[in-house]
C-alpha cells in the first residue's frame, strides 16, 4: 500500500510543476499509474457505512394488532329493522324483485361499446322504485350512468356516496351451470344467476333501503346522499364510472 501510495504523491508532483511553468509530459503509462493508483487507493480505505447492514425494524409488541379493525357502529334497535328481518311478506317481495333483476340481461364484454341494453334495467329499476325516482334529482350520466342525488340540509357538509354497478361479467360455458345464469332463479337459500353476486345484489339493495326510507316518511337528510351505478364497470369502467366522477367533481 505504501508504494502505491508513493507513486501516486510522486504522479501527483509532476502534475503540480506543470502549473509552475516548468514543462513536463504525461505519458500513457504514467496516465495509468494515476488511475490505478486512485482506484486501489479508494478500494483500500474503510467504508464502513457501506459494510454496515441497517438493523431490522422492531417486530410490534404483542398487544399491538397489525391489522387494527375499528370498532363497529351499533345499529340502532326499531321496528323496521325487526320488520325487515322477520315479515316474511316483505321478504317474498324482496326475493321477487331481485330476481326479476337478475333476469335482465346487462352483460358486458370486453370490446363492448353498444350499451342500449341498459335501459332495459333502468325501466326495471323506476318501476319498481317509484319512490326514489320522484324523490331524488335523476341523472344519466354518458346515457346510462345513473346518479340519485338527495340534497341534504346542511349545505356546510359534503354527500356521501354509496356505489354499485348494474353491468355482469359473460356467462361462460351454458354447461358449466346448472341454472340458467339469466332465470333468477331462488332455491330457498341461493339465487342462481349472473350478477347475484357482483353486483346487481348492493345495487338492488341500495334500492330497496332508499325506498322503504321513503315510504316511512325520511325524505331529507342533514348531510347529501348520492346513489352511484356505472354500467361498464367489468371491462374498465372508463365509458361508466370515468364520466360518474367526472360528473361528481363539477357537481360538488
Amino acid at each position: 500500500m505504501r508504494g502505491i501510495k508513493g507513486e501516486y504523491e510522486r504522479v501527483e508532483n509532476e502534475v503540480l510543476h506543470i502549473g509552475n511553468g516548468e514543462k513536463k509530459f504525461f505519458t500513457t503509462k504514467k496516465i495509468a499509474i494515476l488511475v490505478l493508483a486512485a482506484l486501489l487507493f479508494g478500494l483500500a480505505t474503510p467504508f464502513t457505512g457501506f459494510l454496515t447492514k441497517p438493523a431490522p425494524p422492531s417486530p410490534p409488541s404483542s398487544d399491538e394488532p397489525l391489522c387494527p379493525i375499528p370498532s363497529k357502529i351499533p345499529i340502532k334497535e326499531s321496528e323496521k329493522v325487526q320488520f325487515v328481518l322477520n315479515d316474511k311478506k316483505f321478504q317474498e317481495g324482496v326475493i321477487d324483485r331481485f330476481s326479476k333483476a337478475l333476469q335482465i340481461d346487462t352483460i358486458v364484454y370486453d370490446k363492448t361499446t353498444n350499451y342500449t341494453k341498459m335501459a332495459n334495467f333502468h325501466e326495471y329499476l323506476e318501476k319498481t322504485y317509484p319512490n326514489v325516482y320522484e324523490t331524488a334529482e335523476v341523472n344519466k350520466v354518458n346515457e346510462y350512468g345513473l346518479v340519485f342525488y338527495f340534497e341534504g340540509s346542511n349545505k356546510d357538509l359534503k354527500p356521501i356516496m354509496l356505489a354499485a354497478h348494474m353491468d355482469t361479467v359473460p356467462i361462460g360455458n351454458p354447461d358449466d351451470w346448472s341454472e340458467d345464469p339469466l332465470s333468477g332463479s331462488f332455491d330457498g337459500t341461493y339465487f342462481h344467476a349472473r350478477g347475484a353476486f357482483d353486483c346487481k345484489n348492493l345495487l338492488v339493495g341500495l334500492m330497496e333501503a332508499t325506498e322503504l326510507l321513503i315510504q316511512d316518511g325520511k325524505t331529507s337528510f342533514e348531510r347529501g346522499v348520492i346513489l352511484a351505478f356505472g354500467f361498464d364497470e367489468e371491462k374498465s369502467g372508463w365509458d361508466g364510472a370515468y364520466h360518474i366522477g367526472q360528473f361528481l367533481v363539477d357537481k360538488f
